[in-house]
């Protein structure tokens, strides 16, 4: 799987909905694999810099839920939904034109969907921990 660094959420948000945008046809989905704090800010980023809108979104702290595991954000025809990316019969199974796998993903997740298009990404400030 290929890795790409992006300086900030800004830069991989303008790449994926460049992507999602010029897909055909428009129902092709795109996928974002993260853990809670990075998915959250990648969700507030789409949200005020573009037009998608909330479809359907379940995204909640571990302290609310007792949830640790990765969430799925998938961008389809100008809509936006969030899923936990695990159930009790272990991670789910994703489709789509690419999927966006956070570095500090389970390699479980990448394992079960090893047949699908996926690309690492992590940001440069993340390094720095």
């Amino acid at each position: 799987m290929k890795k790409r660094i992006f300086p900030n959420v800004d830069h991989l948000i303008s790449e994926i909905i460049s992507l999602a945008d010029s897909s055909s046809p428009s129902v092709q989905e795109i996928n974002i694999v993260a853990g809670y704090v990075p998915l959250c800010s990648i969700l507030n980023a789409i949200v005020k810099n573009s037009d998608y809108q909330l479809c359907n979104v379940k995204l909640s702290d571990f302290h609310v839920d007792g949830y640790r595991d990765e969430y799925i954000l998938t961008l389809s025809d100008k809509r936006i939904w969030c899923q936990e990316a695990k159930n009790d019969k272990g991670y789910l199974w994703v489709d789509g034109i690419l999927t966006y796998v956070h570095s500090d993903c389970s390699s479980a997740f990448v394992i079960k969907n090893r047949e699908q298009p996926m690309l690492e990404f992590e940001f440069i400030y993340e390094e720095e921990k």
